[in-house]
C-alpha cells in the first residue's frame, strides 16, 4: 500500500553508529567472540543493532580485530608421558598433545603481548595464522573438548586425557609457530620484559 512520507514510521537516532532496522534478530557482541554459539530465537523486531559482519562494543559497532581483548581461561592440559617408547601412535599421539598444549597455553602470552603493544605505540595489523581444522580426534570415546578463548578467535578441539589418535600435521605447527616467532622476534627486539 502507498502512504504518504508523512505517514512512514519515523527512523530512531541509533547510538554509536548503529543502525536502525526494522527486522533485526540477535545482537552479535565482542563477548560472544570465541564462545560457542547461542541459541537465539529470531524474531523480528524494530531497533538499533550492528550491521552484519560487525560486533556491538557498549554502543559501537566494531570489527572483529577491534573489540577488547577479555582473558582468556586456563586449562590445565597434561601429556603423558611417551617414556623411550618406539611406539609411532604413541610418538605421534604425544607430539600432538604437546603442540595443542603449547598452542592453547600461547593465549596467556599473545593477551600480555598485545597489551605491551598497545602501550608502547606498535600499532598495525598482526601476522595471524588462519583458524584451520585440527583433525583432533581422540583415542578414547567422551573426551574431546574445545576451547574458544582463542586470542586469533578460533576454536581449538583438544583430549581430555591427553591420547590423540589424529591431530595437525607438521605444516600447520610451522605455521603457527612461525607466527608466534614473528611477534616474540618484534617484543625481543624492544628488550622489553613483560611481567604478570
Amino acid at each position: 500500500m502507498c502512504v504518504h512520507s508523512s505517514q512512514c514510521p519515523v527512523s530512531p537516532n541509533c547510538p554509536g553508529n548503529q543502525v536502525y532496522f526494522t527486522c533485526a534478530g540477535c545482537d552479535q557482541t565482542c563477548a560472544d567472540l570465541g564462545q560457542p554459539p547461542k541459541p537465539c530465537i529470531t524474531v523480528c523486531q524494530s531497533k538499533c543493532t550492528c550491521p552484519n559482519g560487525l560486533y556491538l562494543d557498549g554502543f559501537m559497532c566494531v570489527n572483529a580485530s577491534q573489540c577488547p581483548v577479555s582473558p582468556s581461561p586456563s586449562l590445565n592440559i597434561t601429556c603423558p608421558d611417551v617414556g623411550n617408547t618406539m611406539c609411532a601412535s604413541k610418538l605421534r599421539s604425544g607430539y600432538v598433545c604437546e603442540f595443542i598444549r603449547w598452542r592453547i597455553d600461547l593465549n596467556q602470552w599473545l593477551q600480555k603481548f598485545e597489551l605491551w603493544r598497545t602501550q608502547n605505540g606498535q600499532y598495525g595489523a598482526l601476522a595471524v595464522p588462519p583458524c584451520v581444522d585440527f583433525m583432533i580426534q581422540c583415542e578414547n570415546a567422551g573426551q574431546m573438548r574445545n576451547f574458544y578463548g582463542d586470542f586469533y578467535k578460533c576454536h581449538i578441539p583438544y583430549c581430555l586425557d591427553g591420547l590423540y589418535k589424529t591431530g595437525p600435521g607438521i605444516q600447520i605447527w610451522r605455521t603457527h609457530q612461525k607466527s608466534w616467532k614473528d611477534l616474540f622476534s618484534v617484543w625481543s627486539a624492544s628488550q622489553t620484559v613483560i611481567t604478570n
